[in-house]
């Protein structure tokens, strides 16, 4: 049994809160045995008249503090070692600050006073805890591992929300959070920053978009993404790095830029880039048209069943990228904005199946053209740059995490499927990257197809079940926003 929790790590115990100390004790007691075994071993025989037994005193205490020395110095090197040994002494004085124990201690009728920390009290402070949470700590590759034991006691509650306590005190971002069997498990990420990846080292396979070394977006299984940032944030640079992404999977892509900015220049290498208010509201009219058209074309096969999706059928995925979606809400009267929306919700519910994404991105994700009917919808939801805490509620909504802010470009926050809210950096493109140039040898550029233009979407040849000429054919093997090891 005791190998069993060993693989969750060492018990945070009651006594740890003074761990550092404890430890500093122990290598002072075993140097002082080594110290008196060496003088001992070397100066058996000696006569006490010509070796005081205080010149040996002496000699013990020299030896004593040359090992203890020795054995700390050593210990600090590694830091490693030093670093578990601090943290854990931080989750018991988190345990034992906050009064998350139960004890046997009655009242003297003075008043509640904290005797914690009382040298007098002290041993008997602790002999006195009935109850202590089971908490076990193991760090591993970068990443802590926490487990708790749940039971249901009066700290329940706060044995299940640890994770805003620990990422301030330990310097680290959850990045997954699971109950089963009456243990609650918690992973943090370490040094987040280092899981950063390089734009050429962004990955979509699979049905997966690869962002962090430990964040895969299964766009499959958690579709849609909401994108948030204010100027300057690298939300640009962000979806610029998706559609680069998209084109090595042979998606279709689809660019509604409202604002007429930088994702409008795609124009001239793409055959789907829209900016003029008529021709938005007309691409997202023909973009559900097809969604609708595939749903059709998907149940007349005599190999449709309520289970399959639209790789069953070898059709390519299509992507919706629009860009300043509420500036364009904002410039369209109400009956209109009201009829784009409910377009708009119907690809996001629907789209799922038929391979039909969207992927919005916004300065503000105001409630107004963003409900929470929708927005829930999105299985990744981004927020780039510093905001305020309106703004990460109408995000993420109501949440205890601490936000930080930090004046990097292309940082922010990240809300994964499972609920889990974590530190997010956006992959890194360096000055000498040409997005115009890489997205020009990707894409599948046609005539006549230029941003502004009427155009008619391709219709898959594999929608009938064949191919689609493009080689591509996705493994329906559905890859979860996930931690990877």
């Amino acid at each position: 049994m005791k190998n069993i929790f060993w693989r969750l790590g060492r018990r945070v115990k009651k006594w740890d809160d003074r761990l550092l100390m404890w430890s500093v004790i122990f290598c002072i007691i075993c140097s002082m045995a080594v110290a008196i075994l060496i003088v001992v071993c070397q100066d058996i025989s000696v006569d006490v008249s010509t070796s005081p037994f205080v010149s040996k005193c002496a000699t013990v205490i020299l030896f004593t503090a040359m090992l203890s020395t020795v054995v700390i110095m050593g210990v600090l090197k590694q830091g490693k070692f030093y670093e578990n040994l601090e943290n854990r002494q931080l989750l018991a004085r988190m345990i034992i600050d906050n009064a998350w124990y139960e004890t046997d201690l009655r009242s003297n009728n003075k008043g509640d006073q904290d005797i914690t920390y009382m040298p007098r009290l002290y041993y008997w402070r602790r002999r006195s805890i009935t109850y202590f949470p089971r908490m076990y700590y193991r760090k591993k590759d970068g990443k802590i591992y926490i487990t708790v034991k749940i039971s249901m006691g009066r700290y329940q509650e706060q044995l299940l929300h640890l994770e805003s306590k620990v990422e301030t005190g330990l310097d680290c971002e959850i990045i997954g959070s699971d109950y089963k069997h009456k243990w609650q498990y918690y992973t943090f990420l370490c040094e987040v920053e280092k899981s950063r990846v390089n734009i050429n080292q962004m990955q979509a396979e699979n049905g997966g978009i690869q962002f962090m070394r430990h964040i895969l977006w299964d766009y499959n299984s958690h579709p849609h993404a909401l994108i948030v940032g204010e100027t300057g944030s690298g939300k640009t640079y962000l979806m610029l790095s998706i559609v680069e992404i998209l084109l090595d999977i042979k998606a279709k892509v689809f660019i509604i830029d409202a604002k007429n900015a930088s994702l409008a220049g795609l124009e001239t290498v793409l055959p789907d880039v829209y900016y003029r208010k008529e021709d938005i509201k007309e691409c997202v009219y023909r973009f559900c048209s097809a969604m609708m058209d595939r749903m059709d074309e998907m149940r007349k096969s005599p190999n449709y069943t309520p289970a399959t999706d639209y790789r069953d059928f070898n059709m390519t995925p299509n992507f919706f990228i629009f860009d300043e979606y509420v500036a364009y809400m904002v410039m369209l009267p109400k009956k209109e904005w009201e009829e784009v929306m409910d377009v708009l919700k119907q690809i996001v519910l629907l789209g799922r199946q038929a391979g039909f994404f969207i992927i919005l991105s916004c300065q503000r994700p105001d409630a107004k053209y963003m409900p929470d009917g929708i927005r829930d919808q999105f299985g990744l939801r981004v927020a780039l740059g510093m905001m305020e805490g309106s703004g990460y509620t109408m995000m993420f909504g109501s949440t205890e995490k601490e936000f930080v802010s930090k004046d990097i470009k292309g940082r922010g926050y990240v809300k994964l499927w499972n609920g889990v809210i974590t530190e997010f950096y956006a992959p890194f493109v360096p000055p000498e990257h040409d997005f115009i140039t890489s997205i020009r040898d990707k894409g599948r550029y046609i005539p006549g197809g230029a941003a502004g233009l009427p155009y008619t979407f391709p219709r898959d040849k594999g929608d009938s079940g064949n191919s689609d000429g493009s080689g591509n054919s996705e493994k329906r093997e559905p890859v979860a926003v996930r931690e990877t090891e």
